[in-house]
């Protein structure tokens, strides 16, 4: 059996006030018995329930361990009192708890992909609630997209937002009537392939456009689509800039100044000079 270390640094609690931070080094556990969580890996009976630990499987959509996850066991009794640690190459944390505390789990990857660092939220399979004295196993999954649960909001994928552009007052492009194609460049963010998407945008707070997209390198290209009538291309470019294209390549960024576990492609669109008079 590997022997287990533990790093706890104790403060006196109050839940009046914010708490100092309880840092803690996840490390592998060793244990035989049946899983829990419904995330085992293929002849690995997975982590087992140990009083005062929480522990758990951070797994990616293949069912491969994720290594270097961020987890956060937060107090649900005490403000801002956490366990933090990280999955070792098999995916898994381990982590001391204070006693006389209830607690859940978060947890949350950092990947660098195109140049570009992504904060990304996983996905708790189920989301559990433990106290120090029972222990508990919270397991994750690396998911591409889905609706977030766990207390999160939002979808795990992103968005490609499209607003049409009208160049003079003779047109009246409307957004309703914009498909978006979306066609992977190499691999995703996790490594696995893509799959090309096609769809009419939709309206949302941020504008119109396709949402929970996985996140990758995308090449754009956009069609207006009248009802009855025969599907005209559209040009495509850079919400931030004015050069025109059939199409439009590139990686999602923060969806604004700062922000993480939140990603955009922020396109305009607009009609061909020769197509205007259809819309």
């Amino acid at each position: 059996m590997t022997k287990h270390s533990d790093l706890k640094i104790s403060t006196h609690r109050s839940p009046l006030f914010s708490m100092a931070l309880l840092v803690a080094t996840g490390l592998v556990a060793c244990s035989g018995g049946g899983g829990a969580g419904g995330m085992d890996m293929p002849g690995d009976p997975g982590p087992t329930i140990e009083a005062g630990f929480a522990k758990g499987l951070v797994l990616d959509g293949g069912g491969r361990p994720v290594a270097g996850a961020k987890v956060v066991v937060g107090s649900t009794v005490y403000y801002n009192a956490n366990i933090i640690g990280t999955t070792d190459a098999s995916g898994r944390y381990r982590l001391r708890l204070t006693p006389d505390d209830s607690w859940r789990a978060y947890a949350s990857i950092s990947r660098t992909f195109e140049g570009q660092i992504y904060t990304l939220d996983l996905h708790p399979e189920p989301s559990n609630t433990f106290t120090s004295a029972d222990g508990g196993i919270q397991n994750f999954e690396w998911k591409l997209t889905g609706e977030k649960s766990g207390g999160k909001h939002g979808t795990y994928g992103a968005a490609v937002l499209a607003t049409p552009v009208d160049d003079t007052f003779e047109t009246d492009t409307k957004a309703q009537y914009v498909q978006l194609t979306l066609e992977p460049v190499g691999a995703l963010i996790d490594g696995s392939a893509g799959r090309i998407i096609t769809a009419m945008v939709q309206p949302s707070s941020n504008g119109t456009g396709v949402f929970d997209v996985p996140i990758g390198r995308y090449r754009a290209t956009a069609k207006y689509v009248l009802p009855g009538q025969p599907a005209v291309d559209m040009l495509v470019s850079s919400e931030s800039s004015e050069e025109w294209s059939s199409e439009y390549t590139g990686v999602f960024v923060p969806a604004r100044s700062g922000a993480s576990n939140t990603y955009e492609i922020r396109l305009q669109v607009k009609l061909p000079a020769d197509q205007r008079a259809v819309n």
